[in-house]
């Protein structure tokens, strides 16, 4: 079942999912940087904002040199104001501590503004990782899509070896975006589009409801 889903999804993907400058990068500091703006933002806000933010702070010292109010001003749009301070801040932190962005994932939770969710996609699309990407919208997916009615953590662990069970070895990234993507056009938190889910047939909500 779980490469079937893979399957449908990936497929589904490469022909129907959104496209955005942000996800094209493999340079640690691009992807860093989006997805601290993408916290509580949509997808379609960081991509009028983020490919000219990587041209005027193009590497993670041009950043760290960066004056906090001229990054609000460039990312205003984004709204939560704190994010321009965490992330001249973390640049800081990375230059003077790391020289470089980190690989480790516990290294790059102690950067202002990275959590498990942040650390777990660098290192999944830049360092070779093979880590659960879990969200609210990754989250909602799953439990819909395999009928997951737990809570607390014992949802967690069901959550994320579901993850680990149905994510295919390649194509991670792609696999991913995939469910993000599903997220936003279908599988909505308030009235999904059900009927025309491209996983409605392996989905356990979808059949159970209809």
């Amino acid at each position: 079942m779980g490469k079937e889903i893979a399957r449908i999804l990936l497929e589904w993907h490469s022909r129907f999912g959104r496209r955005f400058s942000f996800r094209e990068t493999l340079d640690p500091y691009g992807v860093l940087v989006a997805e601290i703006m993408l916290r509580k933002t949509t997808a379609r806000q960081v991509e009028k904002v983020w490919p000219e933010f990587m041209r005027r702070f193009p590497t993670i010292e041009a950043l760290a040199r960066a004056n906090v109010r001229e990054v609000e001003h460039l990312i205003a749009s984004l709204g939560i104001k704190k994010r321009a301070h965490d992330l001249v801040t973390l640049a800081k932190k990375v230059v003077e501590q790391y020289g470089k962005i980190p690989h480790d994932p516990n290294q790059l939770k102690s950067l202002p503004g990275v959590g498990e969710y942040i650390a777990n996609c660098l290192a999944s699309f830049c360092f070779g990782e093979r880590l659960p990407l879990i969200d609210s919208n990754v989250r909602r997916i799953l439990c819909r899509m395999l009928g997951i009615t737990e809570k607390g953590k014992k949802a967690d662990m069901m959550i994320r070896k579901a993850y680990e069970n149905i994510a295919p070895l390649s194509d991670y990234r792609s696999f991913h975006y995939a469910l993000l993507d599903l997220a936003a056009i279908y599988c909505r938190p308030k009235k999904p589009r059900c009927e025309k889910c491209p996983v409605k047939n392996v989905c356990r909500s979808y059949n159970t409801s209809f």
